[in-house]
């Protein structure tokens, strides 16, 4: 897998020079769309509830998206990990634009669902030092 997502495809520099974004997430939702066995509908069907934080391009708000919505959700992750700056698109979703959640909620700890939730798993690129610096979170995370 890490052949198919770690290359030129998906990160260069050359990329722009192409027309194309620095970071090709195109490139990489199509990897496991076609190469994997990840699907919506596998993803819609899970018994565990995903929630997905994505930033609304025309409000800059946070909207949470969850794997019981009815959109596909190849295209929430795809927002998921559209970062601005390396990117540079939106991901339409349901007729309004999104980007990565990170910006607008890095740590979507306030959800209802995942307050009232008794196992958590976080998947995320914030950095070490932002749980470091917040003791409560780690206590949470370890209960």
């Amino acid at each position: 897998m890490d052949k198919l997502c770690i290359n030129k495809n998906f990160l260069s520099p050359w990329n722009p020079l192409k027309g194309m974004p620095l970071v090709n997430i195109d490139y990489l939702i199509d990897v496991f769309k076609t190469k994997t066995a990840l699907s919506s509908e596998k993803i819609h069907a899970a018994k565990t509830k995903i929630i997905a934080p994505l930033t609304n391009s025309s409000t800059g708000q946070v909207e949470y998206f969850d794997n019981r919505h009815g959109v596909d959700f190849m295209e929430v992750l795809r927002a998921e990990t559209a970062m601005p700056l390396l990117y540079g698109k939106n991901v339409i979703i349901s007729n309004d634009k999104y980007f990565d959640g990170g910006s607008s909620d890095p740590l979507p700890l306030d959800h209802p669902d995942i307050i009232s939730s008794k196992k958590i798993i976080i998947l995320t690129r914030t950095p070490d030092e932002f749980f470091k610096s917040r003791k409560w979170i780690l206590l949470c995370l370890r209960l």
